[in-house]
C-alpha cells in the first residue's frame, strides 16, 4: 500500500513538473512571438493602407528577412520604396509585403493560398530560397499530410535554443582553438592590471564611438605589442568603423600566422613578459588573480591567442566576401574547414558565393545542377509558377544580391512568362566608393547581409527597373 501510494505521489509530481516546464516554454515562446507580432503589426497596417487604392496594379512581395526589412522600418523595406519609386514614375500600384523573418521557401508556399486570397495581387515579386536546406521538405509535400508541420516551424523559441545549444557545445570544447564563442571583451577585469592601460584606452574610445582615438591607442600598443592578436583586431575594428576596410583587411593579413596553414601559436622566448602576462591574465579574462602561477597564465595565453587568431581568419574571410574576392575567399576558407570543421558543418545552401558552397571545385555549383542538389528548392519554385499561373498573376523572381541569376533560372524548368531580376553587380560599384554598412545592416549571407534604407532603395530601384519594363502598362506621361 505505502509502495502505490509513495509512487503515486511520485508521478503526481513528475506530472506537474511536466506540465511546469511546458507552461514555461509556452511563456517564452509567447514572449517572442510577442515581439516579432508588434513588428509585424507595424507591416500590416501598411499593408492595410496599400489595399485602400483602387484602378491600380496589386503587387505582392514574398520572401524572408530581406523582403520583411529586419531591423528596420516598414517603410525602409524595399517593398515599401518599390511602391514609392514606381508610383513617381507614373506606374500606379499598390505594393503588399509579405516577407516572414526566417522563412524558407517551403514556409513561403504553405502561406501563398492565402496571401493570394487576402490581398489579390496582379503581380507577386519573389526573393526567396536563401534559406532552404538541401534536406528540406517542399510545399506540395506537405499538404496532404495535413498543415500542423509549418506552424510548427515558425516557432520562435526553436532556433534561439539550437544556436544557444550549439554556443553550449562550442564553448565546452578541447582548448584547441575551435571556439565557436569569442569573448575578446570581458568587462571590468582590465581595471586590476595597470599593466594594460592601452587596453583601457582601447576600450573607452570603442564604447564611446572614438574610432580615430581607438586607432590611434590601437596602433601604439600594436608596436609594443606586436604578437597579441586582440591588438591587431581591436585595430582592424577602428579602421572598419572609418570607412577604410582594405586597411583592416591589411592589419589582419601582416601577420603571417592569419593566412598560415596551422593552428597552432606557439610562445616565444622570453614570452610573454611579465606585463603580457598580466595583460593576458587580467586584461583578457583569462584568469582572476593576476598572482596565478605564471605557467599557467602562459598556458592560458596560448589558448586566448589561439582564439584570437581563429576570430582574425574569420574577419579577413569575411572581408574577403564583402569585397567579391571569391578566388582568396575561397582559398582561405579550404583551410579553415579542416582546422575548424564544426565551424563549416551546416549543408551548402542554393544561393550563396560559389567559392563558398563548394571550396574544392574551381568554377564552383554549375547552374544545371542546381534542381538535383536542393530538390525541395525545385518544387517550391514550379508550384510557385503553377499556382500563379492558374490564377493569372505574373511571377517576377529576383535573384539576391550578388548572386548568379543564372542559379535561380536553373531552378525553374518552365520559365514561360517569368521575369528574372539580376542583381548580382548591382552593389559592386557603390561597395568599392563607400563603406560596407552603408548598404547592409549585417554580414548574415557574409557577402551580402540584410539591407540598410539605402541598400533596400537601390535593390528597389533595380526590381522597378525590372517591373516598368517587362511587366507594368505604361499610363500618365
Amino acid at each position: 500500500m505505502d509502495g502505490r501510494i509513495g509512487g503515486s505521489l511520485l508521478l503526481r509530481r513528475l506530472a506537474a513538473l511536466a506540465l511546469g516546464c511546458a507552461f514555461s516554454l509556452l511563456c517564452l515562446e509567447l514572449s517572442v512571438r510577442g515581439a516579432a507580432w508588434a513588428s509585424r503589426s507595424r507591416q500590416d497596417r501598411a499593408n492595410r493602407a496599400a489595399l485602400v487604392r483602387s484602378g491600380v496594379v496589386r503587387i505582392l512581395c514574398i520572401g524572408e528577412s530581406t523582403t520583411a526589412g529586419l531591423g528596420l522600418a516598414p517603410e525602409d523595406s524595399y517593398p515599401f520604396q518599390l511602391g514609392e519609386i514606381l508610383n513617381a514614375r507614373g506606374r500606379p500600384v499598390s505594393v503588399v509585403n509579405a516577407g516572414r523573418s526566417g522563412a524558407d521557401s517551403t514556409f513561403l508556399l504553405w502561406e501563398l493560398e492565402d496571401n493570394l486570397e487576402r490581398y489579390r495581387p496582379d503581380i507577386v515579386v519573389a526573393m526567396m530560397g536563401i534559406n532552404d536546406r538541401r534536406d528540406m521538405a517542399p510545399a506540395d509535400s506537405l499538404s496532404a499530410g495535413g498543415t500542423a508541420w509549418p506552424r510548427l516551424r515558425s516557432l520562435r523559441l526553436i532556433p534561439l535554443l539550437r544556436e544557444a545549444l550549439a554556443r553550449e557545445r562550442g564553448e565546452a570544447s578541447a582548448p584547441d582553438g575551435r571556439y565557436l564563442a569569442i569573448d575578446l571583451w570581458d568587462p571590468g577585469l582590465y581595471l586590476r592590471a595597470k599593466e594594460a592601460r592601452w587596453y583601457t584606452d582601447i576600450s573607452s574610445a570603442r564604447a564611446e564611438g572614438r574610432h580615430a582615438d581607438m586607432e590611434s591607442a590601437a596602433r601604439q600598443a600594436l608596436a609594443a605589442h606586436p604578437g597579441i592578436f586582440a591588438v591587431r583586431l581591436f585595430l582592424a575594428e577602428a579602421l572598419r568603423e572609418e570607412g577604410r576596410a582594405r586597411e583592416a583587411e591589411g592589419v589582419l593579413r601582416a601577420d603571417p600566422a592569419v593566412e598560415g596553414p596551422g593552428a597552432a601559436v606557439a610562445l616565444r622566448p622570453g614570452e610573454p613578459s611579465d606585463g603580457e602576462a598580466l595583460l593576458a591574465g587580467v586584461s583578457l579574462g583569462l584568469v582572476s588573480d593576476p598572482r596565478a602561477d605564471r605557467a599557467l597564465i602562459a598556458q592560458e595565453y596560448v589558448r586566448k591567442q589561439l582564439e584570437q587568431l581563429r576570430l582574425a581568419r574569420f574577419q579577413l574571410l569575411q572581408s574577403y566576401l564583402r569585397r567579391g574576392a571569391l578566388q582568396a575567399a575561397g582559398a582561405l576558407r579550404a583551410k579553415m574547414r579542416s582546422l575548424y570543421p564544426r565551424d563549416f558543418s551546416g549543408p551548402p545552401r542554393p544561393f550563396l558565393p560559389a567559392a563558398q558552397n563548394f571550396p574544392a571545385a574551381p568554377g564552383g555549383i554549375r547552374p544545371e545542377d542546381l534542381p538535383a542538389l536542393f530538390p525541395g528548392t525545385a518544387r517550391n519554385f514550379s508550384r510557385l509558377k503553377q499556382v500563379l499561373d492558374r490564377r493569372g498573376v505574373r511571377l517576377v523572381c529576383v535573384q539576391y544580391p550578388r548572386r548568379d541569376v543564372r542559379l535561380m533560372k536553373a531552378l525553374l524548368a518552365d520559365r514561360r512568362g517569368v521575369v528574372f531580376v539580376d542583381n548580382a553587380a548591382l552593389f559592386d560599384a557603390p561597395l568599392r566608393t563607400g563603406r560596407y554598412g552603408e548598404w547592409f545592416i549585417d554580414s548574415c549571407y557574409e557577402d551580402f547581409g540584410h539591407g540598410s534604407r539605402k541598400g533596400n532603395r537601390l535593390l528597389a530601384q533595380s526590381v522597378a527597373d525590372a517591373l516598368a519594363r517587362e511587366v507594368l502598362p505604361r499610363t500618365g506621361s
